[in-house]
């Protein structure tokens, strides 16, 4: 096995890695820039598509905690910023060190501690910063709540489409955030990467030995789940959650877009069969 690297890391579950003295991480390889990928063909899935789906928002609630935490952390520092005043400097600067931190709750937390800084002047104190940081650990702990319906409609999709996970941010608690979760068998493989791109979704469609406009991603985010994977030649599903993250609040869906209502919907749309 290669070293790590920075860029992309993925795991197999049981059903592709039974042997669990070996690492389950893997270093994958980058796509070749001029791969394309044909229209989707409007054929019903067979068990060589495959469908990838995102997680935090998609599989599970996410957005609802960094809110609370979001919440908290305004609280505390109230002496210095109102919650409008925080919010502008925290998606400013969070705009700044994506690319030094990537995305997650390490990012935010990092972010929210320099806007404190930048706010008070430099004023804050020792045990704000301290609280600050303690919120971040209860963010990294928080329980895993499913969709409604994920389960359930996991369960129907794997008897026509191979089902793979691919996510961005921080490596340990997504993956810890998966076997909290119950539903890691339900999936053949899963990757977590830095950032979503046309050329991700490319390599990890050549990873999986899958044709693009074979390929369907499903996730709640238009910039990174939808708009990036309809570049790269997958087909694309809108899940929209009820909560949008600052950073990625002002992107219309094109009228082109696939969308459903719920997670349950995707039976329909995928299988042709009615959810139950």
């Amino acid at each position: 096995m290669r070293p790590p690297s920075r860029s992309s890391w993925a795991w197999r579950t049981s059903k592709t890695w039974p042997d669990r003295s070996k690492s389950p991480l893997q270093q994958t390889e980058p796509a070749p820039a001029n791969l394309q990928g044909a229209p989707y063909s409007g054929v019903v899935g067979t068990r060589r598509d495959v469908v990838a789906i995102d997680a935090d928002d998609t599989l599970w609630h996410s957005q609802n905690h960094f809110d609370d935490a979001q919440d908290q952390i305004v609280e505390l520092l109230s002496p210095w910023a109102t919650p409008d005043e925080f919010a502008d400097s925290l998606l400013a600067i969070e705009r700044d060190n994506i690319p030094y931190y990537g995305f997650g709750v390490k990012s935010f937390i990092l972010s929210s501690i320099e806007a404190g800084i930048e706010l008070s002047a430099g004023s804050i104190d020792p045990a704000t910063i301290a609280a600050m940081s303690s919120v971040g650990k209860a963010l990294l702990d928080h329980p895993v709540d499913l969709i409604d319906g994920v389960v359930e409609t996991l369960t129907v999709l794997a008897d026509d489409y191979r089902l793979v996970a691919v996510t961005k941010g921080d490596l340990r608690h997504q993956r810890t955030k998966f076997e909290r979760s119950g539903i890691s068998a339900h999936f053949e493989h899963i990757e977590v990467v830095e950032d979503k791109n046309p050329a991700v979704y490319q390599r990890i469609a050549i990873q999986l030995g899958v044709e693009p406009h074979r390929m369907t991603m499903v996730g709640n985010s238009l910039p990174s789940d939808v708009l990036p994977a309809l570049e790269a030649g997958l087909r694309a599903i809108h899940v929209p959650y009820d909560r949008i993250w600052s950073y990625e609040a002002h992107v219309d869906a094109p009228d082109h877009v696939e969308s459903v209502d719920s997670f349950r919907d995707l039976v329909e749309l995928l299988t042709g069969q009615m959810a139950s």
